[in-house]
């Protein structure tokens, strides 16, 4: 059986069916219209199937080659977005990244990968904001986000990094004050320190590991913000319990400014996402940092060393 370039087949039945003839497509592939026509003619055979119905005058499409030429190019497509991907691989990248970051998290966790990335491409140009408002990433132009929590943008595609969990905690000496809680219950009397845009801010949702038993318990807040920082600074100097994401407060429990309590219960568990415009042609330099980033904080999560 003699060798069959199957793609140049694809390629010379597509240009007859756009161009509407065997010599135009001939002209066009810089072929002799022999060629062209013998192609097709092995190309039929092969497939055991008429493809293109022709008369003295007219050439026009079988059912069959109506389904054919609608699979070709689709397959013609991605054979051509893989070589300017591998290509695109071999040479700089330059343009602009417009990249929107969760505040806290992205200033702890992802800003050296971005440095590091940005020095690695230097003809790159990268823009980067840092914010815990929704930001659409279609409307304002965004390449690439990274999201805390559950998705509801179903027009956006997602890549899953890792999960966070939440963690209760306070300074030493506010456990001193106050007797440590040996279940959720006893937080109720305790001044807690609340995430203002958190919904639930008054009621902090738990699941004992143990027998996966879950509940809420009501807390008296006693200081909000819109910020997770700002409420671990809070909590360090003794003003009241935090209920926040362990990567806020994971360093300030590893020098011992704070204390966790209740580790035996989950108290939130969220997953880290990259998410991006769902588009065929994805731009090199978007697909680059999403796998810089994901390399970056591949296994077990840094953040949570205060746990271990």
């Amino acid at each position: 059986m003699k060798d069959v370039d199957r793609f140049e087949d694809l390629r010379t039945f597509v240009a007859v069916c756009e161009l509407g003839s065997v010599s135009g497509a001939a002209k066009a592939l810089q072929r002799a219209p022999s060629a062209v026509s013998r192609r097709l003619a092995e190309l039929e055979a092969r497939l055991g199937a008429k493809l293109l119905a022709r008369t003295t005058h007219r050439m026009a499409l079988t059912g069959a080659g109506e389904r054919f030429l609608e699979r070709a190019k689709a397959l013609l497509a991605e054979l051509d977005d893989a070589e300017a991907s591998v290509a695109a691989e071999q040479q700089a990248l330059d343009g602009t990244l417009r990249v929107t970051l969760p505040l806290s998290f992205g200033l702890r966790y992802l800003c050296p990968s971005i440095h590091a990335f940005a020095r690695e491409h230097p003809a790159l140009s990268i823009d980067l904001d840092l914010t815990d408002r929704h930001v659409d990433l279609v409307r304002d132009g965004i390449d690439l986000g990274v999201r805390i929590g559950r998705l509801h943008d179903s027009s956006l595609r997602a890549r899953r990094l890792s999960p966070i969990d939440s963690v209760v905690a306070a300074a030493p000496a506010f456990w001193d004050r106050h007797e440590r809680p040996d279940s959720p219950d006893a937080l109720s009397s305790l001044p807690a320190l609340c995430y203002r845009q958190d919904s639930t801010h008054l009621s902090w949702a738990w699941t004992r590991t143990a027998d996966d038993t879950s509940g809420t318990v009501r807390v008296d807040s006693r200081l909000r913000a819109n910020n997770g920082d700002a409420l671990a600074g809070a909590a360090i100097e003794g003003l009241g319990v935090v209920r926040l994401p362990v990567f806020i407060l994971n360093d300030a429990i590893l020098r011992g400014d704070l204390e966790p309590v209740l580790l035996d219960h989950t108290w939130g568990h969220e997953e880290l996402h990259l998410v991006y415009p769902d588009t065929r042609y994805l731009p090199q330099r978007v697909r680059r940092l999403i796998d810089h980033l994901a390399h970056a904080l591949e296994g077990d999560p840094p953040w949570n060393e205060c746990l271990r």
